[in-house]
């Protein structure tokens, strides 16, 4: 089992930590696993108890986020996926995206969010349920590749671009954990380069045109990758990489200033080269 869940930023305003809601769903999945409470088949209802213990639990935890979880079952050497918002996985086999999930909205900027909200509320939050879990499945065969990741890994590159950093995975290697994590390395990295450059047309932008707004660029936020491998119908071999370098505000004034201070050479290799390194910094998604 493999899940990522992504806190909405948009709580600082409340003065509540998004990583701690987030952080909680995760250990729950993780504990709920460990101790057998979990059927690989059925990971949207891993989803619902970890969110239950979260409500339920004596220390309440305020935010919300959104998640995806992905479990092998070694029976039927099938792949089953849970998602909620846009975390969301991706299966490669062959160099080509077979499958990826589907990520879930509101409007612009705006996903599906399971929400813990304050016990009085003063305004409306967006709180979905784990029932409306996108879910699906698929046969998954060794070689396969497997990427997990949050929407600052999803908004900021393009499937071209994601491709290419996994055709640098070396199957045949002796060591497959260590070329995953160099691939992972690098996908953090040229998603986070590529959030602070002014005129790409990031997937981030391309929905915004689709909501009738006209903007360019990527969008800074926090990244996290869960690269794996199918090794055969019951194991997979996987890394988990994180970027998260939060900051209160963020604008897109700030996110050309920041740009600047980039090499044309840096600028460059976003779009030819696999290999990059740079800072990062996230912004607040929509508020909840």
């Amino acid at each position: 089992m493999s899940s990522v869940a992504d806190g909405v930023g948009g709580w600082r305003a409340y003065g509540v930590d998004p990583g701690r809601f987030s952080r909680a769903i995760v250990r729950n999945c993780e504990r709920l696993v460990n101790t057998g409470r979990f059927k690989p088949d059925e990971p949207e209802l891993l989803i619902a108890q970890s969110y239950e213990d979260v409500l339920t639990s004596k220390d309440p935890i305020m935010g919300s986020a959104t998640l995806c979880v992905i479990a092998l079952h070694r029976c039927d050497h099938r792949l089953y996926a849970a998602s909620l918002g846009d975390s969301g996985y991706l299966v490669v086999r062959h160099g080509r995206i077979v499958q990826r999930s589907t990520h879930q909205k509101h409007t612009f900027n705006t996903p599906f969010q399971l929400a813990s909200p304050p016990p009085v509320q003063t305004r409306q939050f967006y709180r979905d349920l784990p029932t409306q879990a996108a879910q699906s499945s698929i046969n998954v065969e060794p070689g396969d590749l497997l990427v997990v990741g949050t929407d600052g890994l999803f908004d900021n590159l393009t499937d071209t671009m994601i491709l290419q950093e996994l055709d640098t995975v070396k199957l045949e290697n002796d060591d497959p954990l260590e070329s995953l994590h160099q691939c992972a390395r690098r996908l953090v990295d040229r998603a986070r380069m590529a959030a602070f450059v002014p005129d790409f047309q990031s997937p981030f932008a391309s929905e915004a045109r689709r909501y009738g707004i006209n903007i360019a660029g990527g969008v800074p936020g926090d990244i996290t990758v869960i690269l794996g491998l199918v090794i055969n119908g019951d194991e997979i071999h996987a890394v988990e990489l994180t970027d998260a370098t939060a900051v209160q505000r963020s604008s897109r004034s700030t996110t050309r200033r920041r740009l600047h201070r980039l090499s044309e050479s840096d600028l460059e290799r976003i779009f030819v080269s696999p290999t990059l390194r740079s800072t990062s910094h996230s912004v607040p998604r929509q508020q909840p």
